[in-house]
C-alpha cells in the first residue's frame, strides 16, 4: 500500500495546528491519517510543551516508517480505520487532527495521488468525514479542536453544513488554490457533471483547472 507523504495539505495542518496546540501545555493530540507521520512529527519539533501524541493509519506500513522516523517518549502509534485503535482507551483529546481522505471519489480513481491508496470517500468526498463527525464527541474534550483540510474537490457546500451542525465555533484559514495535474484535463468529460452539481469547485484559468485548499479549526 502506497503512504501519503508531506503535500501542501500536510503543510496547511502543521502551521495551523501547531498554534491551537501552543495555546496550553498537557494536550493530548490525536492525529488520524498519519501517512508517513509528518504532521505529528512536526508538530512534536516545534512544540512549547510536552504533549502526548497519538496516531493512527489503516496502512500497517505507514505506522512503521511512523515508529522509525520518531523518537519520541510521548507518542503511541497505531493501525487501524479512523477511531478503531483508540475505542479501548477510554481517553479523550484535546486536539484531533484529521488528514483523512476528502476528494471526490471519481476524482480519486483518476489520480496518480491515490495509486495504492484506499480512498473511498463517496461522490462528494466526504464519507470519512461523516464518519470521524459521527464519533468525534466520544473521543474530543468539551473544550477541544477539531482540525481538518478542506479541499475544494469535494461537496463544500455540504461540508460547512456538516461543520456548522457540529460546532459552535469554526475559522477558516486563508485559501491556497493549486494547479490540478494533467490527469483532470485528460479526463474533464468524467469529472464536468462533478462541477455542474457542485461536487467540487474548481476554476478553469491559464489553461488549466485550478483547485484550493484551506484549514478549518472548530471547537465548542
Amino acid at each position: 500500500m502506497s503512504i501519503f507523504t508531506e503535500n501542501l495539505t500536510s503543510k496547511l495542518l502543521q502551521q495551523n495546528s501547531i498554534k491551537v496546540l501552543n495555546l496550553k501545555k498537557d494536550n493530548n493530540v490525536l492525529e488520524l491519517g498519519c501517512g508517513n507521520g509528518n504532521i505529528t512529527k512536526y508538530l512534536i519539533d516545534h512544540q512549547k510543551y510536552n504533549n502526548n501524541f497519538f496516531c493512527s493509519d489503516i496502512s500497517l506500513e505507514a505506522i512503521e516508517i511512523v515508529k522509525k522516523n520518531i523518537n519520541y517518549p510521548k507518542l503511541i502509534v497505531r493501525s487501524g480505520s479512523m477511531f478503531e485503535p483508540w475505542k479501548s482507551d477510554n481517553l479523550k483529546y484535546d486536539v484531533i487532527i484529521s488528514d483523512v481522505s476528502s476528494i471526490s471519489e471519481p476524482i480519486a480513481e483518476k489520480s496518480p495521488w491515490y495509486n495504492g491508496v484506499i480512498s473511498d470517500c463517496g461522490l462528494d468526498g466526504l464519507k470519512n468525514v461523516k464518519i470521524i463527525l459521527k464519533d468525534l464527541k466520544k473521543f474530543l474534550k468539551n473544550d477541544g479542536y477539531f482540525i481538518l483540510p478542506v479541499i475544494s474537490l469535494c461537496n463544500l457546500n455540504k461540508l460547512h453544513e456538516l461543520l456548522k451542525n457540529n460546532f459552535i465555533n469554526i475559522s477558516y484559514t486563508e485559501q491556497i488554490n493549486w494547479p490540478i495535474p494533467e490527469f483532470f484535463k485528460d479526463n474533464i468529460n468524467n469529472f464536468q457533471n462533478l462541477i455542474d452539481t457542485n461536487q467540487i469547485s474548481v476554476e478553469y484559468k491559464f489553461g488549466a483547472y485550478l483547485a484550493f485548499t484551506y484549514v478549518a479549526i472548530c471547537s465548542n
